[in-house]
């Protein structure tokens, strides 16, 4: 890993160009926890977004944004809830599905004309490493230390995000854990990452 990521930046605050530095810092800040701060800061931010990307609506669609802002699968009774919306007949059924995609493509590697032999039983190996992630996980990430306060909802906010920041640091050095999911429940999309074949 380069230095200059373990490296404290406090000190490039303190160079002839700190001012800059610090209002680039208060600038992000700003972006970053206005949505979680009172009325005044929500309207400002709304409509700043609104002017550069020329979308309309109601300010109050903002609500949304906290869920997923910081550990966005830090939802309260998240596993009721994800069994609720997608039961696990529906999440087996899903799978069952995308394992047939899995099986169209182990055919496939038996009939490639350009695969030469030799590749062949490699390839057969990775795509039995494949795995098949749909929905939710079946082991949930802890997030009992960042608790909420109710009426403090940037405070809240900051301690998740400084949860997440330590939780990614302590990664370094250690070997990567292919169990954890790289999206959240709510989040409606799909992602292979071809270094741990996942799916």
């Amino acid at each position: 890993m380069p230095g200059f990521f373990l490296r404290p930046s406090t000190g490039s605050l303190r160079t002839r160009r700190s001012r800059t530095g610090r209002r680039i810092c208060a600038g992000n800040f700003s972006d970053t926890y206005a949505p979680f701060l009172s009325k005044p800061f929500v309207d400002e931010d709304f409509r700043m977004t609104s002017e550069l990307t020329r979308r309309r609506g109601a300010a109050g669609s903002l609500a949304a944004r906290p869920a997923r802002g910081g550990p966005g699968d830090r939802i309260r009774d998240r596993p009721a809830l994800c069994r609720q919306r997608f039961p696990p007949a529906a999440k087996q059924a899903a799978t069952a599905i995308v394992a047939r995609v899995r099986d169209a493509l182990r055919a496939d590697l038996s009939a490639l004309a350009w695969m030469t032999p030799a590749t062949r039983p490699a390839a057969a190996a990775k795509l039995e490493l494949m795995q098949l992630r749909v929905g939710y996980p079946d082991q949930w990430r802890d997030y009992q230390r960042p608790r909420h306060r109710s009426g403090r909802t940037s405070s809240t906010s900051m301690r998740a995000n400084a949860f997440e920041f330590n939780r990614q640091l302590a990664k370094v050095g250690k070997p990567v854990d292919r169990s954890e999911w790289y999206m959240t429940p709510q989040t409606v999309n799909a992602y292979y990452d071809p270094s741990i074949e996942t799916v």
